[in-house]
């Protein structure tokens, strides 16, 4: 058989093979935005609510938009940046009687698994260092949202929510006696694709 006709029967049939074959994945880099991502939380004390924030919150997210179960997340909370509306209890909240800020300036989250549902929202599972102490975590986060801002850079922005344990962390002493051990904790995070 002559080499033109071999190629005439073959070439058609990887043609037909590499169409067929699905996209490959691309991670694309994101960094948390630190002027407009922030951490709430709320916490009883003398069963009063108590609402609170840190303000500075920075980290990468490695995300496919094909697969997010593939993602992972690296995030940066600086305990020192707490805020309650108070300056002495903020104070009180950074010393040794409770954060240590001096010792533990940063509590810090990497994931290890992401569970999508059908719906769009997802679990981020992982492991939470505060204190000196690490927990398993998990946020349930919502479906997120890409925009694209007025010069032209993509943001993907989700809030998520969790529970953790104070005493787990060794947070507060025989000072925190009338402070509750429940904290919600209730995320919203803005990322910018990478250039």
């Amino acid at each position: 058989m002559k080499k033109s006709m071999v190629l005439s029967y073959i070439l058609p049939f990887f043609l037909n093979t590499a169409m067929s074959l699905p996209a490959h994945s691309v991670q694309s880099n994101w960094k948390i935005s630190p002027s407009s991502s922030f951490v709430k939380f709320q916490i009883k004390n003398m069963g009063m609510p108590v609402d609170g924030s840190f303000t500075k919150v920075s980290g990468d997210v490695d995300y496919d938009e094909h697969n997010l179960s593939a993602a992972s997340v690296h995030a940066n909370i600086n305990t020192g940046s707490i805020k309650t509306g108070i300056g002495m209890r903020d104070g009180h909240l950074k010393s040794k009687d409770f954060f240590d800020v001096s010792k533990f300036p940063d509590a810090e989250f990497s994931s290890t698994k992401i569970k999508v549902s059908p719906n769009g929202t997802f679990q981020i599972l992982g492991t939470l260092t505060l204190h000196g102490i690490s927990q398993e975590v998990t946020l349930n986060a919502a479906p997120l949202k890409q925009k694209v801002n007025q010069d032209g850079q993509t943001h993907l922005l989700t809030s998520a929510s969790a529970n953790i344990k104070r005493k787990s962390f060794s947070i507060g002493g025989w000072t925190a006696a009338a402070i509750g051990n429940d904290v919600n904790i209730d995320l919203t995070i803005d990322l910018i694709k990478a250039l």
